[in-house]
């Protein structure tokens, strides 16, 4: 399985590459990357350990698949968002400047691949430990955004309007009711022009588990 999706990792990398206006954009956001010093990472790890793993089984992180987990949580979902969601983003409309809300930050890497491009960004998520990490991440990063506990249900609430509003790997988790209500409330919120943006709904019918992504403009 694992040898699948490297193939299929790279064939998609390779794909994107092949892409001139991919590859501009790319450059682009790249500029804007932060990385965070070793004593901050550790800070990061204890974040992650003591909030988003607290109800994982004794011993989970000194577990391969717990380490792994743990190696997913800190980096890697950063770094494959900055490498493919970003860019794919800002070839379409520039994130720099824009007014975003993102649906489902979960831990906040997602958070800090959108607000290190300078946008003026709130993200929300249901899980009140996943809030608590994401607030810690920006933080260490040195990155101001609005973070709340937020049903996706509840949007309206903001009363606020958006360029870019993002479902990040939360629609996959909502009932059918639920995706329709958040997805009307979130169409209503968006400024003129603005884009709706879906992104990581892994529920897929294939053992590669391909993420459908799309964007609609208002």
């Amino acid at each position: 399985m694992d040898f699948y999706k490297k193939i299929l990792k790279w064939y998609f990398n390779f794909k994107l590459l092949l892409n001139p206006k991919f590859r501009k954009s790319f450059c682009k956001v790249k500029k804007y990357f932060r990385e965070i010093d070793g004593s901050k990472k550790e800070e990061l790890s204890k974040y992650l350990s003591l909030h988003f793993f607290s109800s994982f089984k004794d011993g989970y992180l000194n577990s391969d698949i717990g380490k792994k987990d743990l190696e997913d949580q800190m980096i890697n979902r950063l770094l494959s968002f900055r490498h493919h969601t970003i860019p794919w983003i800002n070839s379409i409309v520039s994130l720099k400047g824009s007014k975003v809300l993102e649906i489902g930050c979960g831990t906040g890497s997602t958070a800090v691949a959108l607000a290190e491009q300078g946008c003026n960004l709130t993200s929300i998520d249901i899980d009140e430990a996943h809030i608590k990490v994401a607030k810690k991440r920006c933080e260490l990063y040195d990155l101001q955004v609005n973070i709340s506990l937020m049903n996706a249900m509840d949007i309206n609430k903001i009363n606020e309007k958006f360029d870019l509003i993002i479902f990040s790997a939360s629609l996959e988790h909502m009932t059918y009711e639920e995706r329709l209500a958040s997805i009307k409330s979130a169409w209503n919120m968006l400024n003129k022009n603005g884009f709706l943006v879906v992104i990581e709904t892994p529920n897929s019918y294939t053992i590669f588990q391909i993420q459908p992504q799309g964007i609609i403009c208002k």
